[in-house]
């Protein structure tokens, strides 16, 4: 799975050119951010909040891990920019794959977004 299958409306042409997360890099993202924050499973309440500031210093962490050749980091720091909240959903695990790619389809229907609030709602 990457981060362009589930949020597919996100691609621009500038962001063509790069390379998409593998589902191996989210896991090596997932288990270095388990050692950073100190604990055994990622939660929404083990992640701070999803700021500028914080999704630099992420970046900042992963480039001085050592773990990931250039090509793979330019890949993740787009990631974290373009879709910050959606790559913590993924990283934690809120989102799969098929529940990512039914939200944005649900998106694209017209009033399909009143008609999720009200299912939320209720």
């Amino acid at each position: 799975m990457t981060l362009a299958d589930t949020r597919p409306e996100v691609t621009t042409p500038a962001s063509s050119d790069s390379a998409e997360l593998s589902t191996s890099q989210l896991e090596m993202m997932r288990a270095f951010f388990c050692y950073e924050f100190e604990v055994e499973l990622l939660d929404r309440e083990s992640m701070p909040v999803v700021t500028a500031e914080a999704v630099e210093e992420w970046i900042e962490a992963l480039e001085h891990s050592g773990l990931f050749v250039a090509a793979e980091l330019q890949t993740m720091s787009h990631a974290w920019r373009a879709e910050p909240e959606a790559l913590v959903s993924l990283l934690i695990g809120d989102v799969d794959e098929v529940a990512a790619k039914r939200d944005v389809v649900e998106l694209e229907v017209p009033g399909a977004a009143d008609k999720a609030s009200f299912l939320r709602a209720s």
